[in-house]
């Protein structure tokens, strides 16, 4: 059995994934490796990128590749700004088939085969109408969660906030020096529906992670809780948010 393999017996997943899915996925590797290591296999990042990937043969997985130096004043080079999201993103930026998606501060790794509409897109909000956010909604796909806690990663909430015109956020433009090809640098302004801290907003979706589990809105680990791996339709949770 290769590591793969292995893990994907772990994740006790059989009947829930439709190979053919879009998934956002957010993860925790540490958990994966651990359970590497108990079982003699190479406790290595890329085998357990490798065995999500597996899970999708016919679709496509969107991993964070966020950075957010665009909004310190530092020039952002789409093809060789790291990601601040965890080592295995990394890892899947660096892989021949991948994509990245367009926007200096929230950016996706993209993988299979509709990657080339993700990477299409222009979109200057990170967040909004015309972001990755919205295109998963269109084409029915899901979020994924593997070993993490809902409530540290689930930056799915803002999307539904700015498209829903929430007043405890507002659009903000972050304006420096951008490229897309990794040579010309042009002068490019980008915007981001931040929480307004002025008036002491704070981001706390505890409560919503506590619901959809109660729900039982997950594929996967029914009432997840930050083990395992669980999906969830990105319309049911736009319409649940």
């Amino acid at each position: 059995m290769s590591p793969s393999e292995f893990l994907r017996s772990q994740w006790d997943i059989d009947g829930l994934i439709e190979p053919s899915d879009t998934v956002l996925l957010h993860s925790n590797v540490f958990p994966a490796l651990m359970k590497l290591r108990q079982a003699g296999y190479a406790p290595e990042p890329e085998n357990v990128l490798t065995a999500l990937i597996d899970l999708w043969p016919n679709g496509t997985v969107l991993l964070p590749t966020f950075n957010f130096g665009f909004a310190a004043g530092e020039p952002y080079d789409l093809k060789t700004v790291p990601s601040q999201m965890g080592r295995i993103s990394e890892i899947a930026r660096h892989m021949k088939e991948s994509v990245r998606t367009w926007h200096p501060l929230y950016s996706f790794c993209v993988i299979g085969n509709r990657s080339s509409e993700f990477e299409n897109l222009r979109n200057r909000s990170g967040l909004g109408a015309d972001s990755p956010f919205e295109l998963l909604r269109e084409i029915g796909g899901k979020i994924g969660f593997l070993d993490i806690q809902v409530e540290e990663c689930l930056t799915f909430v803002h999307h539904v906030e700015e498209t829903e015109g929430v007043n405890y956020r507002y659009l903000k433009s972050f304006s420096g020096k951008y490229s897309g090809d990794g040579q010309i640098f042009t002068d490019e302004t980008f915007e981001m529906f931040v929480r307004d801290i002025e008036n002491n907003v704070v981001t706390d979706i505890s409560g919503l992670a506590r619901f959809l589990s109660e729900q039982r809105l997950f594929l996967g680990s029914r009432r997840y809780a930050g083990n395992g791996l669980a999906l969830i339709d990105s319309n049911l949770l736009y319409n649940t948010v």
